[in-house]
């Protein structure tokens, strides 16, 4: 990302707008809900996609249909927590040094490998957070479309256009005798 980070939108809503600078009127405000997590998740994935998913759908800036790249976040966050409880727990047995230098093979200190993957880690998730909105000016950038207004479990969901849904045929009918929609002009 060049520049400053954007200032929120809801910042910008309340101080009005001064500038030439356009407001995203997208924001995720749709449907939220939580994809069924995989088969093989540990529980350290599990705690963590539970937890993150309830948040991120509670803001509707999840989906059903999010599940692998939110499984990778899910992923990147459970291994940052790893590394962190583990940092924990030398720091706790060993002291606070420990936890941030080790001894090298020639008798000289560096920073804790344990450190220097958190470092990693915690940056990525960052970027990752800011990506999916889940902070105030990640949210910016991301864009909810609005919501269809048939149910995802009709048959009939995303295969016909319209904002309204008045151009659908009943659900009853047979999609192959049904009259056509009058185009829109």
């Amino acid at each position: 990302m060049r520049g400053p980070r954007p200032k929120p939108t809801a910042i910008r809503r309340l101080e009005g707008t001064r500038s030439h600078k356009k407001q995203n009127h997208h924001e995720p405000q749709g449907r939220p809900g939580i994809p069924a997590p995989p088969e093989d998740i540990g529980p350290a994935e599990l705690r963590v996609w539970v937890r993150l998913g309830a948040s991120l759908a509670a803001q509707g800036l999840l989906g059903i249909d999010d599940g692998p790249a939110y499984g990778a976040l899910v992923e990147l966050v459970a291994r940052l927590d790893t590394v962190r409880d583990r940092l924990r727990q030398i720091e706790a047995q060993d002291g606070a040094a420990a936890a941030l230098t080790a001894a090298t093979a020639h008798g000289g200190t560096m920073v804790h490998p344990l450190q220097a993957e958190w470092r990693r880690l915690n940056a990525a998730v960052q970027r990752a957070y800011s990506e999916w909105g889940m902070t105030p000016s990640g949210r910016t950038r991301v864009e909810a479309r609005k919501a269809d207004p048939v149910p995802p479990d009709s048959k009939y969901y995303g295969l016909l256009g319209g904002d309204d849904g008045a151009d659908l045929p009943d659900e009853d009918s047979d999609p192959c005798t049904a009259s056509p929609a009058p185009a829109k002009h």
